[in-house]
């Protein structure tokens, strides 16, 4: 909760004649004179820093305001909502062509692991691909793959890599041809495969399909 919402959440009014205090007030250089004002018109027009001011400045001070201001202030100061962090990768290899025909996501923990899925992935590659370095004592791997297509035209992308309390969560986005486009009459197999910080808690997968046209660029 911000500060202004909390004290628009009292709503507390007071007003002010035109005394010196309100001329003070008023005379600051964010100020606007306003009559029957309220602690929220107070914060909303001038801020924080203008209110404390006004305190200090003005003789007379409605002790609801004072209240409001220091509840509000409280309010403020409270602990935010979680977010969700995101997270840096660190793209290997992305293409069109792999030994992998089938979609299916998933993390490589060990070098084991990744030698066996190079393996699968380079699968009828000449000359074989090199496998990429990978320290594993601090990154691991994840691996995406769209499954096989009957044109060219396709890409797979990461989106989105956010770590929210126990969970990493990870988007990936398939960009497909629209009906106006000239694409290769071939079989096709999308994927990415990217590096990340060494992690141990469970992965979500998330995968979005979108249309764009080759005539206008934009999405369908």
């Amino acid at each position: 909760m911000n500060l202004k919402t909390a004290v628009e959440r009292f709503k507390i009014p007071f007003a002010l004649s035109l005394s010196k205090g309100e001329r003070d007030f008023e005379s600051h250089p964010m100020g606007e004179r306003r009559k029957n004002r309220s602690c929220f018109d107070k914060l909303s027009t001038n801020g924080f820093f203008c209110v404390l001011t006004a305190v200090f400045r003005m003789k007379r001070f409605p002790a609801t305001c004072l209240a409001a201001l220091a509840m509000a202030a409280g309010a403020a100061q409270a602990a935010p909502a979680e977010k969700a962090a995101p997270a840096i990768f660190m793209v290997l290899e992305q293409g069109s062509r792999s030994g992998v025909s089938i979609q299916q996501f998933g993390t490589i923990r060990d070098k084991a692991s990744l030698r066996a899925l190079w393996q699968q992935h380079g699968k009828g590659a000449s000359p074989p691909q090199a496998m990429p370095e990978v320290d594993f004592s601090k990154e691991m791997v994840v691996a995406a793959f769209a499954g096989q297509k009957s044109t060219g035209g396709y890409q797979l992308n990461l989106t989105g890599l956010n770590r929210r309390g126990g969970q990493l969560s990870i988007s990936f986005s398939l960009t497909q041809p629209g009906p106006d486009c000239i694409v290769t009459q071939a079989l096709t197999q999308p994927y990415v495969i990217v590096k990340i910080a060494q992690s141990n808690k469970p992965v979500n997968f998330q995968l979005a399909a979108r249309t764009f046209s080759c005539v206008t660029g934009n999405l369908l």
